[in-house]
């Protein structure tokens, strides 16, 4: 989608979010395309705060340092329920289409930031509680932001979580049968919860390795916005 495609949003500000949210989740955003179109620049805005958390983690060398910076979220947060936001894109462009969000999705941002705060270790060296809390967090929190009304959120949060699992070590063949399992449980899917599906198994594919061109993952993605499964 390009920069002027997202309502709610200058074409200046979701060209500052494009790049930071396609980096984590280019999938999602390129699912966008399917979204209910009033709803697709506050998902670009959810995916691009999404994927700042996630970085977070990825960066500090001290969890001390990571709390800190989750710290800064939250606050933002905070005013962000004032009208106010700071200096920073992601911050502006939740300002920018607050008017979409329920308070469902206020506090899904916020369960946002507490599962990307699961994502860092104890103490330096340790595994994190949940490393894969976040992405699980996320999908039903994009179905919900794109038709709140929809009831079957919660069917994406184990997608989410094996998405996060394949872009890791665990064995292939395990993950396979708990992907094709959890899809089963879920499909077909409604159509809000099509696109983030469909979005997630194509990150699910690339994170086992599977090489997917942008053409065949969007008759992937357009195959399941269709059929729901």
């Amino acid at each position: 989608m390009k920069p002027e495609g997202f309502p709610g949003l200058s074409s200046a500000r979701a060209e500052l979010l494009l790049p930071i949210a396609r980096e984590r989740f280019p999938d999602q955003v390129m699912a966008l395309a399917w979204w209910p179109a009033p709803r697709c620049g506050a998902g670009l805005v959810m995916l691009a705060f999404a994927a700042e958390l996630d970085a977070i983690p990825r960066k500090v060398r001290e969890p001390s340092l990571g709390l800190v910076r989750f710290a800064f979220w939250r606050e933002v947060l905070e005013e962000l329920a004032e009208g106010r936001a700071r200096a920073h894109p992601v911050a502006e462009g939740l300002k920018a289409v607050r008017a979409e969000f329920s308070p469902d999705t206020q506090n899904d941002l916020e369960q946002l930031i507490d599962a990307a705060t699961a994502a860092l270790p104890e103490v330096e060296g340790a595994r994190p509680p949940d490393p894969h809390a976040l992405q699980a967090a996320l999908l039903p929190g994009l179905v919900r932001l794109a038709a709140p009304e929809a009831l079957t959120a919660s069917a994406l949060a184990p997608l989410g979580r094996l998405v996060s699992q394949s872009e890791g070590e665990a064995p292939a063949e395990d993950l396979m049968v708990q992907w094709r399992t959890a899809w089963q449980a879920g499909a077909p899917f409604a159509p809000a919860a099509a696109p983030v599906a469909g979005a997630a198994k194509l990150a699910f594919r690339r994170g086992r390795g599977r090489p997917v061109s942008d053409m065949a993952a969007r008759a992937s993605l357009f195959l399941t916005v269709l059929r729901g499964k």
